[in-house]
């Protein structure tokens, strides 16, 4: 990190009052003693060391209030070391001026600034500010969702994870990694839930539900060989021994499924064809598809459309339609959808062969899912 020098100050100190007027910028050590400008009349070294351990421990600027002055800071560090702080502060009167309800001073705005503008001059640890925030978030949607989860019950856990797992899915086809790791992290709360403290159970769970990461990574594009060549450690699983490092793997593995999916523009010629032939299905799998017609439409054999299939999904061409048709009934299944109407609906004409399908699939029948998701 770059030295917070008296001229380095005074620049940052001047461009701060000139973006956010009637505040002012102090620099101090971890204890709050002044090293450039000084603090108001009032106002405390104390006060100011718990602004910016509190920036350190939330990874962003908090306001606090005291002596008529609002304050917060941002934490100048060497490597992970915090050396002192950037404190912004403004007084009571400037921000909410007479007559006024609402403060004419944006406070969040200037938080996200002061933090920005430390960055920016490279005198504080982003990364580790980020780390901080990052785990803060996760740490809040996982008490959200467990407090959700709570309020269900049982029934409503099994009802959320299942609209989450949609949701996963439906993020890693589209690419959002960001989004993919907030739903992982309210599934994996849900998961540590349902296990009731229990590491091994905790695992199978997981693994069941990275088995089908995988296999969602692989139809959308992702490449085997980043997959399954190092990129995944399906054997590291076993050797797991808490909560904490469970979720470190999990976030590995999903790391590792997004680079797969952004490297697809090397994927070979007759991987490129199971996409498209992958795709063709999942588009049309409500119609009364054959593997000959599929096969003629991509201009190839039956036995090759098998082999491509095979090599690319593991299975054969009436598993991969099979597949994609109970994806879509579970759709159906959750807007309630009587079971008769959703075989129907999804290219099985024999209500009874849907039953047997689906639940050799899923491992419950139609009519238990819809209950369940329900």
């Amino acid at each position: 990190m770059a030295p917070l020098t008296r001229s380095l100050h005074s620049e940052l100190a001047s461009r701060w009052s000139a973006a956010w007027p009637g505040s002012s910028l102090v620099a101090c050590t971890s204890d709050g003693e002044t090293v450039h400008g000084r603090w108001p009349a009032g106002f405390t070294k104390a006060k100011a060391a718990h602004a910016i351990a509190e920036a350190l421990r939330w990874g962003e600027p908090c306001v606090t209030e005291g002596a008529g002055s609002f304050s917060w800071a941002v934490p100048l560090t060497h490597n992970a070391l915090v050396t002192g702080g950037l404190v912004a502060l403004i007084g009571e009167g400037r921000l909410f001026p007479s007559g006024l309800d609402a403060p004419a001073f944006d406070v969040r705005a200037a938080c996200s600034a002061l933090r920005e503008l430390a960055e920016a001059a490279n005198l504080t640890n982003a990364a580790l500010l980020a780390s901080h925030r990052e785990h803060h978030e996760r740490e809040r949607q996982r008490a959200a969702f467990l407090h959700a989860l709570k309020r269900g019950g049982l029934d409503g856990l099994a009802a959320t994870y299942l609209r989450e797992e949609a949701a996963l899915l439906a993020a890693v086809r589209g690419g959002e990694r960001g989004q993919a790791r907030a739903i992982l992290n309210r599934m994996l709360t849900g998961i540590y839930h349902q296990a009731a403290g229990s590491v091994e159970q905790a695992k199978a769970l997981l693994l069941e539900l990275v088995v089908l990461l995988l296999r969602t990574a692989v139809e959308a594009g992702g490449r085997r060989d980043v997959l399954l060549g190092g990129g995944v450690d399906l054997l590291a699983l076993g050797g797991i021994r808490d909560e904490e490092e469970l979720a470190r793997w999990l976030r590995r593995t999903v790391e590792a499924v997004f680079d797969s999916l952004e490297s697809r523009h090397r994927r070979d010629p007759e991987e490129e064809l199971f996409q498209r032939v992958t795709r063709l299905i999942n588009e049309r799998c409500d119609e009364d598809l054959g593997r000959d017609e599929v096969a003629t439409a991509f201009g190839i054999s039956p036995q090759r459309l098998t082999r491509v299939l095979r090599t690319y999904a593991g299975r054969g061409f009436l598993d991969v339609l099979n597949r994609a048709r109970i994806d879509r009934a579970k759709e159906l299944l959750d807007h309630g959808r009587s079971a008769l109407d959703v075989a129907l609906e999804t290219g099985f004409a024999d209500a009874s062969y849907f039953t047997k399908v689906f639940r050799r699939l899923t491992g419950m029948t139609p009519s238990a899912y819809r209950t369940r998701s329900g």
